[in-house]
């Protein structure tokens, strides 16, 4: 799945589609093995250790909280983050990353977004108050001061 390869208007639909899969793998499901009926977590059919589902389990959260502020690109990319853990990849140990660090970086990249969004909201503003001000001087010279 690539982000920008949906309708912008489906971006969101998508995050939340890869929540709720996400979220569905800690429920229970039946299934059979030979005539016997079992009972067991998605996360261990799929053979996922403990330390899978917490990282699982606390991404989704993040995403989850950013889905809701509309957050649509920073749930995504951290959703994607998940990638080599859901396709059993193991990464060299230089790359691996505990919880806490992936919990962090994402948190760090979330604060980065938020302050650089901020700066382009002060940026609009000064201009906006810069155009007023030139809007106005034009007008003073032509009618009142404003």
């Amino acid at each position: 799945m690539d982000f920008d390869s949906v309708d912008a208007a489906c971006q969101g639909g998508l995050v939340l589609r890869m929540l709720t899969t996400l979220k569905s793998l800690k429920e229970s499901t039946n299934f059979y093995e030979g005539d016997n009926r079992l009972v067991g977590s998605r996360f261990s059919l799929l053979e996922f250790g403990q330390t899978d589902q917490d990282v699982i389990q606390e991404v989704t959260i993040q995403a989850e909280k950013l889905s809701e502020r509309r957050a649509f690109r920073a749930a995504f990319d951290i959703l994607k983050e998940l990638r080599p853990r859901l396709r059993g990849e193991v990464l060299p140990a230089f790359k691996q990353l505990s919880t806490e660090e992936a919990d962090e970086m994402a948190q760090q990249r979330l604060q980065k977004r938020l302050r650089q969004r901020e700066e382009r909201r002060g940026q609009r503003a000064a201009e906006r108050v810069e155009r007023s001000a030139r809007r106005c001087k034009d007008e003073g010279a032509r009618t009142a001061p404003c």
